[in-house]
């Protein structure tokens, strides 16, 4: 098939140039304009109502066109997780500032709740003067769609917190969030017809239950309502804001405001209780390594590979309880799909977890132990801990000094994880769990201590899917299913 062929949606079947009707099966081939949704004719590049190129609508391919033909009009069944996000006195702001000002500011606003949300796998579904609709769990399903929506909210307002001490004060004003999250069965398709029509609509209880959510929120909170917050629990602290009633809702319904995530159950979140089964050889390979190590005093590698949902982090959990390793001995990794770009967050989560007797929300006083921490294993140039805590929370801790050199942050960040792994107790297990999520620059700094202590009683287990996370490690045992 040539790369400018058509192809008939219902069939697959090659159209001939100038064909209206399907030789194949018969279907009449219509093409519409995919801004407006004018009919278009036979072989158009352009829209003669709108001029909009046409270009991917000519090469669609079959799947394309079912899709577009399909649960676009036709409506598909989901469940999401839906966000309202809008600022608090909008109307009184657009009184005070200039419009040119206005829209200026509404747009820094969008522009970083954008960010936060497609990093998180949300997709923006409208802007709505000044807010914003959202929904976590369409187009791709989400299996944690729920909690990717909380942590969103939380990011935004952090997000907007440096706003408002950064660039905002250029037009002196402060914005202020409400943020509300529900999570139910919606039919998503397109609504609506000609340049008007939307094709990510939902209809549904769901989207006005998350937008009188939105409603009931004290300014700069995320609230949720009851069944969300059961579904992101343990991994936040929540404090109940009672019971709400509001038109059209058949029954009070009890809303969540989340006062930010939970350290310890989160790390609960990575420790499966149950026990596993048939799994016994891949167990037993496990302790085995672990007791070669401690008996010899040597290194030894292991790379867990497996599909999602086979059992990797019951195997690894069953490991851990089975082996019954001192804190002082285990470091623990894990990478988390919503900061697999973020260089270094796994060691930054780690070194927040270990020294934090209690979950904060105080930056200032995580900044103050991750500077500690550094120190304490030998980093004493201030310039790259600075530019680590800015790659960290860039809304938290603007540039105000030189940061450094990509250099001198990476060297700074070796030479202390170096020194934090040498100081341990031996022997020492090291885990990196969800391997295939943690970003290049943890991955090149955990080979790089490997290498530097290949001498030294360690055992190192990564946990990944199938792919270059999983192949990047080689010394070791490969268990793979």
């Amino acid at each position: 098939m040539g790369k400018h062929d058509r192809q008939c949606g219902a069939c697959g079947a090659v159209l001939p140039e100038g064909a209206q009707f399907c030789p194949g099966c018969g279907a009449r081939d219509v093409q519409s304009c995919t801004s407006c949704g004018v009919e278009l004719p036979p072989n158009a590049r352009f829209c003669p109502q709108c001029g909009v190129q046409q270009a991917e609508q000519a090469s669609r391919t079959p799947a394309t066109s079912l899709l577009t033909r399909g649960l676009a009009h036709d409506g598909e069944r989901r469940q999401l997780t839906v966000m309202f996000c809008d600022v608090v006195g909008s109307t009184r702001l657009s009184t005070e500032i200039d419009p040119e000002d206005l829209r200026e500011v509404l747009r820094a606003f969008q522009t970083e709740a954008a960010t936060v949300i497609e990093a998180a796998g949300g997709l923006i579904a409208r802007y709505m003067g000044d807010g914003i609709l959202a929904y976590f769990g369409y187009p791709t399903a989400l299996e944690d769609a729920p909690r990717r929506a909380a942590l969103a909210g939380l990011e935004i307002l952090r997000r907007i917190d440096g706003l408002n001490h950064g660039e905002l004060r250029a037009y002196d004003v402060s914005l202020a969030l409400r943020i509300g999250l529900h999570t139910g069965i919606v039919i998503v398709g397109q609504m609506g017809s000609g340049r008007t029509r939307e094709e990510h609509s939902i209809v549904g209880e769901t989207p006005n239950i998350a937008a009188f959510v939105e409603s009931c929120a004290p300014p700069n909170t995320v609230v949720v309502s009851a069944v969300t917050a059961g579904l992101i629990k343990p991994g936040f602290r929540m404090k109940t804001l009672g019971q709400h009633s509001g038109k059209g809702l058949e029954t009070p319904i009890e809303l969540f405001h989340i006062l930010g995530q939970d350290a310890a159950a989160e790390r609960q979140r990575f420790t499966p209780s149950s026990s596993v089964i048939g799994r016994d050889r891949e167990l037993a390979t496990l302790q085995a390594a672990w007791k070669w190590t401690c008996e010899t005093g040597k290194m030894s590698i292991i790379t867990l590979t497996g599909e999602p949902g086979i059992g990797k982090s019951g195997l690894t959990a069953q490991f851990l309880r089975d082996a019954d390793i001192p804190r002082q001995r285990l470091v623990r990794l894990h990478g988390v799909h919503e900061e697999r770009d973020s260089a270094f967050v796994a060691v930054l989560r780690l070194v927040t977890n270990w020294l934090a007797s209690e979950p904060t929300d105080d930056y200032d006083l995580v900044a103050h132990r991750v500077r500690d921490w550094f120190a304490e294993n030998g980093v004493v140039d201030t310039a790259p801990v600075n530019a680590i805590l800015r790659l960290w929370r860039p809304d938290r801790f603007p540039q105000s000094e030189p940061a450094g050199t990509d250099e001198a942050v990476r060297d700074g960040v070796f030479a202390a994880f170096a020194r934090f792994i040498a100081a341990r107790a031996k022997p020492l297990a090291i885990v990196l769990e969800d391997a295939h999520w943690v970003d290049p620059s943890t991955i090149e700094l955990i080979e790089s201590v490997l290498v530097s202590q290949r001498d030294a009683p360690i055992f190192f287990l990564a946990v990944s899917r199938p792919g270059p996370a999983s192949r990047g490690r080689r010394g070791g045992p490969t268990i793979s299913r």
